[in-house]
């Protein structure tokens, strides 16, 4: 086996973890996401806007729920798009420019799905007060920091 095809086949392991690593950290953030168990199959945020007054929780509530079939769009788009690229890295012969064309789709619907998810986090916080919206900003990054 020469030096080129060797690299191949490790970028294309490398490439094949990434991906698998990509569906998992997806499937987590979707699940928690949309189901909290604590609080049953709503959004993660209710456990942030428990202590909101009514009005604030509903509107908070309100953009979420809006915003869920667009979630669910750019998740299925995301989710193609990881496919596409699991179906070029195992097509024979194999074809780079194919993969990398793949790759980019994966990066553009990555890019749309947080696009989408970030723009009713900012909704949700143009009227909630600085402690929530850190909360939110947890939230957003999935982060227990501060």
């Amino acid at each position: 086996m020469n030096g080129l095809g060797r690299w191949t086949k490790v970028l294309g392991v490398v490439l094949v973890v990434s991906l698998a690593f990509n569906f998992f950290l997806i499937g987590w953030m979707g699940a928690r996401w949309v189901y909290d168990r604590h609080m049953g199959p709503k959004f993660s945020v209710t456990r942030l806007v428990h202590d909101l007054p009514d009005e604030q929780r509903e509107a908070v509530l309100a953009v979420f729920e809006e915003s869920r079939d667009n979630v669910h769009e750019a998740m299925d788009r995301l989710r193609d798009a990881r496919h596409a690229v699991s179906d070029a890295m195992l097509a024979e012969p194999f074809d780079p420019e194919a993969a990398a064309l793949a790759l980019a789709e994966l990066r553009r619907q990555s890019t749309a799905m947080q696009e989408t998810m970030h723009a009713a986090l900012l909704e949700a916080a143009v009227n909630l007060p600085p402690e929530t919206r850190v909360d939110l900003g947890r939230f957003a990054t999935m982060s227990r920091m501060r």
